[in-house]
């Protein structure tokens, strides 16, 4: 864990990925070795509609990293506190935060972190009616999933976009982008 609780979540089975991501959550206490746990929680939560738990998972990974101040950290911070205000209905406070994420993890040179901001960003853009901005979001990390062979991925990716109305078999893109 947290691996398995987010291949389940990326599988669709919430309530495997719930079940397994509460359980690990009791088994482990030491403060840093919660943060990968924590970051799983928020998504997981998310996903179910668990707000309030997935704010106080928030709260939680904020105190355990409190003072420090690498690019990493900071990144896991912004990320998190992004898919909370997306999941709040806050995607104009959510889009900087995740954007400043992407941007760390696209300087640590980690594709697949940065892909999946880009579907929150995604999900932001299309929140605040920008579908342009949506399709360009969902494309880039569709790309980076398909070249990463992150198939749970691509498979999620195809649940929110479906669920957005951006277009199933296109991607909400038009016939000339998908030539380009």
């Amino acid at each position: 864990q947290p691996g398995l609780a987010l291949l389940r979540l990326a599988e669709g089975d919430i309530q495997a990925a719930s079940a397994g991501i509460r359980r690990a959550l009791t088994e482990v206490t030491a403060k840093p070795d919660r943060l990968d746990l924590l970051k799983a929680v928020v998504s997981i939560y998310l996903e179910e509609g668990k707000i309030e738990a997935a704010r106080d998972a928030v709260t939680e990974f904020e105190e355990i990293t409190g003072d420090l101040t690498t690019p990493v950290i900071e990144a896991e911070t912004s990320a998190v506190r992004g898919a909370l205000a997306l999941s709040e209905g806050d995607p104009g406070s959510a889009l900087p935060l995740l954007r400043r994420a992407a941007g760390a993890w696209q300087e640590q040179d980690a594709p697949h972190e940065v892909a999946k901001l880009n579907v929150l960003i995604g999900q932001a853009c299309r929140a605040l009616a920008d579908h342009d901005g949506a399709r360009l979001e969902f494309s880039a990390a569709r790309e980076t999933f398909e070249r990463l062979g992150a198939r749970p991925d691509l498979a999620q990716l195809d649940r929110i976009v479906a669920a957005t109305g951006a277009g199933s078999e296109t991607y909400g893109l038009t016939r000339r982008e998908i030539e380009v």
